[in-house]
This record gives structure tokens, sequence and C-alpha cells, in this order.
């Protein structure tokens, strides 16, 4: 499959971390917008700051961001990972995975539905992230797709959700 798409730049990973940077302080536009408050009540600067890594896991120098070829790219999350009894979600992370205790990771690809096939099958998804349960082990991190990440300022709250539901909030914007 090509998954060219869900390998951006490292522009919009800085720009993504800049959005979720001013949404999670309520600053800028999003700090402005009433689409970001709840029932007239405005929203909060939350003192949560986002980076980019300096050092990996060995302590080596580092931008922070890997890039890892895959025909996972076009995740099915729940199917079971070819050759492996564990889950594609999974096998995704367990490509690139630094200790959840130490690192907030998100997996960028290009697509992401729950099977390929199937009664409970749901594709076009956005993202998605485990709660603040999951947090060490490797399945630990949101996925989104690369579409939402570091492009239009509007798609910077789909990371927000999903890194909110990684903070074990319930849900972080009303549409």
């Amino acid at each position: 499959p090509n998954n060219s798409s869900s390998n951006i730049t490292d522009d919009r990973v800085v720009q993504a971390i800049a959005d979720l940077n001013e949404l999670f302080s309520n600053s800028s536009t999003f700090g402005a917008s009433p689409q970001y408050t709840n029932a007239g009540i405005s929203s909060v600067d939350t003192e949560i700051q986002f980076c980019l890594a300096e050092f990996d896991p060995q302590g080596n120098p580092t931008t922070g961001i890997t890039r890892t070829p895959t025909d996972l790219s076009d995740l099915k999350r729940d199917d079971a990972c070819p050759g492996q009894i564990i889950n594609q979600d999974e096998c995704l992370k367990l490509l690139s995975f630094w200790n959840s205790n130490d690192y907030l990771n998100l997996w960028v690809v290009n697509s992401i539905c729950t099977s390929a096939s199937g009664l409970n099958a749901e594709c076009g998804l956005t993202g998605y992230s485990y709660s603040a349960a999951a947090h060490g082990q490797t399945y630990d991190g949101p996925v989104v797709i690369s579409s939402v990440l570091g492009g239009a300022s509007e798609d910077a709250a789909y990371v927000a959700h999903e890194i909110g539901h990684y903070l074990n909030l319930l849900d972080t914007y009303y549409d």
C-alpha cells in the first residue's frame, strides 16, 4: 500500500505541537472561539505543555520524530497482525514504541478502520486513544490520521481530543 501520506513533514509535526500547546493553554485563536467552551463557561489554561523529545530512550540526541516504514499505515485496528497473535494496533505501536512512562507516543497513519470487514467495522476514524489505565503498556498512546496533524488549525481539536482521552478525559470538546 501507499503509505507516503502518513509520512508528514517535520514542520507539520512542529506545527501540531504548537497547536496542542495553544489548545491546552486556551490561547491564540482557540481561546477566543466560543466553540471551545462548555455551556458558556470559558475554557482555562490547563498548564500542560507538549514538546518533542530531545533524547531517545538510549539517551541519544533526537528530533523526537521517528519514521518507520510499515504496511500498517492503513490501519485495521482490531484485526490480527499478519503472522502474530496481537491486533494491528499493538503491532503498529511495537514498531517504534518508547517507554510510555517516560514519553507520550503518538502514531500517525493514513487511515483508521476498526476492522477490514464485519458487522462492527467502522472506517473514517480521525483517531483513537486508550485511557490512563493503559499507561505503561505497549499499546499506550494515541493514533491519528495524518490529515489532522499539523494541517488546518481547526483539525488540531481532533488531536487534542485523543490526547484528552490519553489523559483520562472522557470528552475534551463539544460539537
